[in-house]
């Protein structure tokens, strides 16, 4: 009666048990095995009252470990719910949990490997997050300005303070940045060597050109500048060959104008002084290695200048000569200076090879010769109205006396006669006297000697 109560109260006790895990299952089966072992004579009541508390252990446990799985599945696993590890660990315990027959040793070494693949989980995006600050807080300089280190500052920075980046993304994030410096520190050295090349370069012979010095110190400051870009530096350098290359081609462009500006027609100016000097300018500008391109330009223009004022100024010579041959020269026009002056200057107004000195001093000298031929003349007729009046007695009856003073006196009148015209008549007629008086001195003598 005994066996048959323990069956019927642990019967009841395992048709109670409703939970499927391996463990409840085995323990029923067993529990059934042991039973039927008993009704054979091979078990005993204990061994079935010990089978029927075996599945009440067994359900307990299962309860147990559910009950821990789910508290397990509960717990914040934030910052770390969306790591490999935790989200796997996760997805296995929730596989689990979700299966009735899942044994209660699995589903407790389920929850203890979610559990503690959030605490690696934490552990190692601690270590991420350390390793992200210092990474952070290094000496970027002189880098820190570039922009692919500032991105990839920035990103670091976001994908730290971004709750759903993962472990991984943080430690990439700070190997993309230390490695961003690196790349921007290499990249800088290489502008520097660049820049310190453009910088030793042959800028000859524009060395000295505005725009290619301007260029220069730019790059050279630029260079020394910890605060500039290596953008900046290969910005300066490419500026720096450029105005190299542009001042070049500048220069190369004023000798073609110089050189075409020295074979210019200069005539009929090509001899003034400041014609040949500024050509020689020139010339010596174009040759010279050290002129600059606006040495070189403004020498071109000062040529062609001097070659238009030459010629305005020979133009106004020209007029000035012509004005000065249609002069009233009268009454001395036929006076041998002046003929002689007027002749001079007109062939220096028609000789291409003069100069517009030689024609300015050619139109001096005629106005000179006619203003000196005028004055003389003048001397020339006072002296002969003084002739005219002296006093002739006693010959002023003389035939030749009367004759010589008749000449001096029409060629004092006579606008034609010249200076020496003049003059001569002048002293023909003190000479008329002069023989007159010596005759009639003669004359008395021979009569005082015919009345002795």
């Amino acid at each position: 009666k005994d066996r048959e109560d323990t069956k019927t109260s642990t019967k009841d006790t395992v048709d109670a048990a409703t939970s499927t895990a391996k463990e409840v299952t085995d323990a029923k089966k067993n529990y059934n095995d042991v039973v039927t072992a008993a009704d054979n004579g091979t078990a005993t009541t204990a061994d079935i009252q010990a089978a029927a508390d075996a599945v009440t252990a067994a359900e307990q446990a299962a309860e147990t470990a559910r009950t821990t799985g789910q508290t397990s599945l509960d717990q914040d696993a934030s910052p770390v719910a969306n790591e490999t590890p935790v989200s796997e660990a996760k997805s296995t315990l929730d596989d689990l949990m979700g299966d009735p027959t899942s044994s209660t040793e699995d589903i407790n070494d389920a929850a203890a490997a979610y559990d503690q693949a959030i605490n690696d989980a934490k552990d190692a995006r601690d270590d991420a997050n350390d390793k992200a600050a210092t990474a952070l807080n290094q000496d970027a300089s002189p880098v820190e300005n570039e922009q692919p280190v500032k991105d990839a500052k920035d990103k670091l920075q976001s994908t730290v303070n971004d709750p759903s980046a993962t472990t991984d993304d943080i430690n990439k994030a700070a190997e993309d940045y230390t490695k961003a410096i690196d790349d921007a520190k290499e990249a800088r050295d290489d502008a520097k060597d660049a820049g310190n090349t453009a910088l030793n370069q042959d800028a000859s012979p524009v060395d000295n050109e505005q725009t290619v010095q301007d260029a220069k110190d730019k790059l050279q400051s630029t260079v020394n500048d910890s605060s500039a870009t290596t953008d900046d530096i290969n910005k300066a350098a490419e500026d720096y060959t450029k105005a190299i290359d542009d001042a070049k081609e500048a220069r190369d462009d004023a000798k073609d104008t110089g050189n075409t500006a020295l074979n210019q027609d200069a005539s009929p100016v090509e001899n003034e002084q400041p014609v040949q000097d500024a050509k020689d300018k020139l010339q010596d500008t174009v040759d010279d290695p050290n002129s600059t391109t606006d040495d070189i330009n403004q020498a071109a223009k000062d040529y062609t200048k001097a070659i238009d004022d030459a010629k305005n100024a020979r133009d106004d010579a020209k007029d000035a000569g012509n004005t000065a041959l249609n002069q009233d020269a009268s009454p001395v026009t036929n006076e041998q200076p002046v003929q002689d002056a007027k002749d001079k200057l007109q062939d220096t107004v028609d000789d291409p090879s003069a100069t517009t000195d030689d024609i300015n001093k050619a139109a001096e000298d005629y106005s000179k010769a006619i203003d000196d031929a005028k004055q003389a003349r003048d001397d020339a007729k006072d002296a002969g109205n003084t002739a005219l009046n002296q006093d002739a007695s006693p010959v002023e009856n003389e035939q030749p006396v009367q004759n010589a003073k008749d000449k001096l006196q029409n060629t004092i009148d006579d606008p034609s006669a010249t200076t020496d015209d003049i003059n001569k008549a002048a002293e023909d007629y003190t000479k008329a006297i002069d023989d007159a008086k010596d005759a009639r001195d003669d004359a008395k003598n021979a009569g005082n000697t015919a009345l002795n």
